[in-house]
């Protein structure tokens, strides 16, 4: 879904004249483009770095395309223990980064 969007986006800048000083000038999109769930992408900084190897890669290859990360040998399904295991662990880790009140706070409260 995410590389179709991009893709989508890609299509319409080609596809629009953008002028300078009333002369046309093409523009291009290159996309790097990675998802989760992911058996390679434990965090958002992981996820940023396969979509930054994505899109370094889109540009290596000529520009003006939209790449997706391979970077995992396969995907998560989403039917496997491992894949519920893996949810229950990146909900644990959330959870553990939400602000909790400071024990002050709660006592200026009536």
């Amino acid at each position: 879904m995410a590389q179709r969007v991009a893709e989508r986006i890609r299509e319409a800048v080609a596809a629009f004249t953008f002028l300078e000083d009333e002369d046309p000038r093409p523009m291009t999109v290159s996309a790097g483009v990675a998802t989760v769930p992911d058996r390679a992408i434990d965090s958002i900084d992981d996820l940023i770095r396969a979509a930054d190897r994505a899109l370094y890669r889109a540009k290596d290859l000529g520009k003006n395309r939209v790449i997706g990360d391979e970077s995992s040998s396969r995907p998560f399904d989403a039917g496997t223990e491992e894949f519920d295991d893996r949810a229950a662990q990146r909900r644990r880790r959330a959870a553990g980064r939400r602000r909790r009140p400071s024990p002050d706070a709660s006592a200026s409260r009536p």
